[in-house]
């Protein structure tokens, strides 16, 4: 028995957008061993009278198959790859040579002590000296802590610990007498705003009537009429509040 693709089915190539020529058909036989011969006892179930049809054998089977081949366009983007990595490659081993001459300028620079005149106060000159400098005279102090601890000078390891944890930039401290002044400056505010405070109250016009003594008795008297609040105000049992009297008599 031979089995044969669809003929109505869509090719590969139009799948795939490849051209014709990327496509090739493969046949292959595979042989298959001759089965045992059938049994002619009846299945349970089944009328005892009952023979199986005779089947033909199958021997071997053929496959149609469509391998895809990968395109020229494929290829050549390889090629320009590789082409491209050479260079890449080549120009990485000549930069080997000046990555391990800038490596031995560092150590030698290294192996030097800063002069003492570089680093004379300089826990008074750091604040003051240009951006540029600084970072020329940290580079150096850097390069020279990769050493020996006990080969630098005592100079050195005060510039190194005063550079990175000095009373500098954000650890710097207060002036002197900026408390005093801070304090000064608080009660000076204050003054200022109680005057303003009463300033606003000479100027102002008279009390309105509801904040008078009299008003607000009257208020509690309306409130006992009226049984307002029997719970927990007023016009409870046994209340000995002073309800809504809080101004003093005019």
């Amino acid at each position: 028995m031979r089995s044969r693709p669809n003929q109505n089915r869509t090719s590969p190539d139009r799948i795939l957008a490849f051209p014709p020529q990327t496509t090739r058909n493969v046949f292959k036989s595979f042989p298959i061993h001759d089965p045992p011969p059938l049994s002619p006892k009846p299945c349970p179930g089944v009328l005892s009278g009952f023979q199986p049809p005779d089947l033909p054998l199958i021997t071997s089977i053929e496959l149609d198959l469509d391998v895809v081949l990968p395109p020229p366009a494929c290829r050549t983007m390889f090629l320009r790859t590789v082409s491209r990595a050479v260079p890449r490659s080549t120009a990485a081993i000549r930069a080997a040579p000046t990555a391990s001459v800038n490596a031995l300028q560092t150590r030698a620079a290294s192996d030097h002590a800063i002069p003492n005149p570089t680093l004379a106060n300089i826990e008074k000159r750091w604040e003051v000296m240009p951006p540029q400098e600084q970072a020329e005279l940290w580079m150096q102090l850097r390069d020279r802590m990769k050493v020996d601890w006990h080969q630098m000078t005592l100079q050195e390891k005060k510039a190194a610990y005063y550079i990175a944890f000095g009373a500098h930039g954000p650890r710097a401290q207060p002036p002197k007498g900026e408390g005093m002044r801070v304090f000064a400056k608080v009660l000076q505010l204050t003054a200022v705003s109680v005057a303003v405070f009463y300033a606003i109250h000479a100027f102002a016009g008279k009390q309105p009537a509801t904040m008078s003594k009299e008003w607000q008795e009257a208020s509690n008297e309306y409130a006992l009429k009226e049984k307002i609040n029997p719970i927990h105000g007023i016009s409870k049992e046994g209340y000995e509040g002073k309800g809504f009297v809080q101004s003093p008599p005019c």
